[in-house]
C-alpha cells in the first residue's frame, strides 16, 4: 500500500509541477528585429523597413486578449513605427504569417523629405517589460548605424556618418543578448538543472561540454541558414529532452520505473490524446519517440553506463541550439557582420550556462551537508518530478 502511495504521489507532482509551465515563455528571448533602408531620391528619400517576430513570442502577447481581431493586431504593429516629423508612413503596410517558418514579418515604407533624425519603435515593447526591439539602418543598402530597443517610447537618433563603431557594438550586443537568453530561456535552465541532478565531478564537465558543441554547431548551421529550422519540432523537441533528463534521474531510484504499468498506461494514454486531438501529428514521429524512450531506458537498466546519456546530451544539445538559431536565423539584421555576431551570441550563452552550472553545483553541495540523507533525497525526487512534468507539458503544448 505504501508503495502504491508513492506511485500516486509521484503522477501527482508531474501534474502539479507542469502548472508551473502555464505562463512560461518558450526557449527564445523575447525580441524582434528591423532593417530600415533609406534610398535616395532628387527631392526625397523612400524609406523601406522590414521586421519580423516569432510566432511563438507573437502568440505569448495574443494570449494576453489585448487584441479584438486581426485589424487590432495589425493596427498596433503600423503605428508602432516612427521615424521623425519630416517622415510619412505610406498606404502599403503587409503584416504576413509565415507558418512554415515560424515567423510573422511585417513591411512597410515612408517617404521623408529629410534623412530620419529620430526614430522611435514601439512594437510590443509596452506589453513585454523584458521584449527586445533590435534594429538596423542602412543608407542605399549601407550599414550605418544599430540600436537596441527595451523601453517604449524610447528615441533613437541615428549616426550617419560612422559604420566602423558598429561591428564593435555588435559583438558586445550579442553577448549580452546571449547571456540574457540563458537567464530567461527557462527550458535551457531546466535542462541544464536535469544534468546537474544526472552528474557529478567529471562526469558533469563532460556532458555540459558535450551539450555546449551540440548547441554551438546547430547554432551557427541554422543561423548560417546552412540547416532549415521547423520551428513547431525543434520547441517541442526540447520539452521533451527536459522530460527525459527528469526521468532518467527518477529512474536511479525507481530503477523499475519504465517497465511499470503505471507508467505504461500513462504513456499511451498521452499518445492516445495527442492523436485524438492533433490531427496533423506525425504518427511515425510519435511512435519513434515512444521507440526512443524504451530503447534508451532498458539500455541504460541493462548497461548500468552513463556513456549512453553523456552521448545522448550531445544529441540534445544540436536540438537546443537549433532552438536559439530559431531566434536568429529570419532575423533581417544579421546578414551584416555575421560571424561576429554569432560569436558574440553563442559566447554569451556559454558564460551564462557555466556560471549558472557553478551556481547549481554549489547550492546542492551545501544542500547536501544542511539536510538530512532523507530530505535530500526528498528533494531530488521532486525536482525530477518538476523535470517530467515542465518537460511533458512542453512537449504536448507545443505539439499542437
Amino acid at each position: 500500500m505504501t508503495l502504491q502511495k508513492n506511485k500516486l504521489l509521484n503522477w501527482f507532482l508531474v501534474f502539479a509541477f507542469s502548472l508551473t509551465a502555464l505562463d512560461c515563455f518558450s526557449h527564445s528571448r523575447s525580441e524582434s528585429y528591423s532593417k530600415i533602408n533609406i534610398l535616395s531620391n532628387d527631392n526625397f528619400y523612400q524609406v523601406n523597413l522590414s521586421a519580423n517576430i516569432s510566432n511563438t513570442i507573437l502568440n505569448n502577447f495574443l494570449r494576453l486578449n489585448l487584441f479584438k481581431s486581426a485589424d487590432d493586431v495589425r493596427n498596433y504593429a503600423s503605428s508602432s513605427f516612427k521615424l521623425g516629423d519630416n517622415c510619412e508612413q505610406d498606404n502599403n503596410f503587409k503584416f504576413t504569417s509565415n507558418q512554415s517558418a515560424g515567423y510573422t514579418k511585417i513591411q512597410s515604407s515612408f517617404t521623408c523629405q529629410t534623412l530620419p533624425d529620430l526614430i522611435s519603435i514601439n512594437l510590443f515593447l509596452d506589453l513585454g517589460p523584458s521584449h527586445a526591439h533590435i534594429s538596423k539602418i542602412y543608407i542605399d543598402n549601407v550599414l550605418k548605424d544599430e540600436h537596441i530597443f527595451n523601453s517604449p517610447n524610447e528615441a533613437w537618433q541615428p549616426d550617419f556618418t560612422s559604420p566602423n563603431k558598429v561591428i564593435q557594438n555588435s559583438f558586445s550586443s550579442f553577448f549580452k543578448l546571449g547571456f540574457e537568453h540563458i537567464l530567461e530561456g527557462l527550458d535551457h535552465l531546466a535542462f541544464l538543472l536535469g544534468l546537474v541532478l544526472l552528474f557529478r565531478g567529471k562526469e558533469l564537465l563532460l556532458v555540459i561540454t558535450g551539450f555546449t558543441i551540440g548547441h554551438s554547431i546547430t547554432l551557427a548551421l541554422g543561423t548560417l541558414n546552412f540547416l532549415t529550422v521547423n520551428v513547431s519540432i525543434v520547441e517541442m523537441l526540447i520539452g521533451f529532452s527536459i522530460f527525459i533528463v527528469g526521468l532518467d534521474h527518477l529512474q536511479q531510484h525507481h530503477k523499475h520505473l519504465v517497465s511499470s504499468k503505471t507508467f505504461n498506461i500513462s504513456l499511451f494514454c498521452l499518445a492516445g490524446l495527442l492523436i485524438i486531438f492533433n490531427f496533423n501529428f506525425n504518427l511515425l514521429f510519435l511512435f519513434g519517440l515512444i521507440l526512443f524512450i524504451y530503447t534508451y531506458f532498458l539500455l541504460q537498466l541493462y548497461s548500468g553506463k552513463r556513456l549512453l546519456m553523456q552521448l545522448i546530451t550531445i544529441f540534445f544539445g544540436f536540438i537546443h541550439g537549433l532552438g536559439f538559431a530559431s531566434n536568429l536565423s529570419e532575423n533581417p539584421i544579421i546578414q551584416d557582420q555575421m560571424f561576429s555576431m554569432i560569436l558574440g551570441f553563442n559566447l554569451g550563452i556559454e558564460v551564462g550556462q557555466i556560471l549558472i552550472a557553478l551556481l547549481a553545483v554549489s547550492l546542492f553541495t551545501f544542500l547536501k551537508s544542511f539536510l538530512s540523507a532523507t530530505r535530500f533525497q526528498i528533494l531530488n525526487r521532486s525536482l525530477s518530478m518538476y523535470l517530467i512534468g515542465i518537460g511533458l507539458f512542453w512537449f504536448v503544448s507545443r505539439s499542437f
